[in-house]
């Protein structure tokens, strides 16, 4: 029967927040850090102020407007996860093993933010949004998986 073990560190996240948990003495599990993501709750007009560039057609005198390759929400979704893979491989000593919990889309981000060393902790990753569940709750959730795996 596999638990979550003592020296594993738990991140769950979305593109709007990241809790990192750790089991304490009685093993149960406590939040010790969290990450925000402001950007992620305002609308895109919020977040881009001024107007997309304007280019000429190739024949004629006409203008249009030129759409971004990627939204402001995109790029501030992945600067957000480069953070959190910050934060992971800052405090890579004090743990062992690295389960990470977020949707499948922000996992995939995180995935390739995390550097090597980092990487090779990773002993779990469950695709599914875990944020707004208690810790009891959450270590219920991992357990099962633990088990089922």
């Amino acid at each position: 029967m596999k638990k979550i073990g003592s020296s594993t560190l738990l991140a769950v996240s979305d593109a709007g927040r990241c809790r990192l948990f750790h089991l304490d003495k009685t093993k149960q599990l406590v939040e010790f850090q969290s990450l925000l993501n402001a950007e992620a709750r305002q609308a895109e007009d919020q977040l881009v102020t001024d107007r997309p560039g304007r280019g000429h057609d190739k024949k004629g005198s006409g203008r249009h407007a030129k759409a971004p390759r990627t939204s402001a929400k995109e790029t501030a979704t992945r600067h957000f996860a480069k953070s959190i893979a910050a934060e992971l491989q800052a405090a890579s000593s004090s743990y062992h093993a690295l389960i990470l919990v977020a949707p499948p889309a922000f996992l995939g981000l995180l995935r390739h933010a995390l550097d090597a060393t980092t990487r090779a902790k990773v002993r779990l990753e469950i695709d599914k949004d875990l944020t707004y569940f208690g810790p009891l709750e959450i270590q219920c959730s991992v357990n099962e998986v633990l088990e089922n795996s």
